[in-house]
């Protein structure tokens, strides 16, 4: 004896199932791109701020910052963001100093320098370095007496995506020497 059973509804029982896992990977995707995207955008901020601060010396800090930080693209780093740039110069038989420091007029986030954090007093976005100058005992690079580096930084408060259900999000740097 056969039974004649109609089986429908299979597919929209399986779609089912399957369509929230796939709107997470494809959400996953999405907010892993804009992710790399945005970390892209700072690293050729910094290096392009570190191009120009080393190779002019008439141009002041501040607008150098403010021309780079137009070069963005989707981020916003006037709400979002903050630069430095950091002179360091090297001396014999001790650990770098910092000379100079600056802090962009535009930023719209507060984060302290990972280069210097210790500025207890800014006039007109230009770090008051008290003597004796500060010296960088774990600074990354090797310098010689007198040799200068030029640290640009900056800082941008990453908004996930799911910071539209869930409150989140972190800050995302870079930093170049030059």
């Amino acid at each position: 004896m056969k039974y004649n059973v109609r089986q429908t509804g299979f597919a929209a029982v399986e779609m089912a199932m399957v369509t929230p896992f796939m709107l997470l990977l494809v959400g996953g995707i999405i907010e892993i791109s804009q992710f790399f995207q945005a970390n892209s955008i700072l690293t050729g901020v910094t290096r392009e701020g570190a191009n120009l601060v080393s190779r002019t010396s008439a141009t002041a800090p501040d607008d150098i910052m403010n021309l780079v930080s137009r070069t963005t693209g989707s981020l916003d780093l006037s709400e979002d963001g903050v630069m430095y740039i950091t002179l360091v110069t090297g001396q014999e038989d001790d650990a770098p100093y910092v000379s100079e420091q600056y802090r962009w007029s535009g930023s719209g986030l507060d984060h302290t320098s990972s280069a210097w954090g210790q500025c207890s007093s800014w006039t007109n976005h230009q770090c008051n370095i008290d003597s004796p100058l500060p010296t960088l005992s774990d600074f990354p690079i090797s310098l010689s007496p007198n040799e200068s580096v030029y640290v640009v930084e900056v800082h941008y408060q990453y908004s996930p995506l799911s910071s539209l259900f869930i409150k989140s999000g972190f800050v995302v740097s870079d930093i170049t020497y030059l």
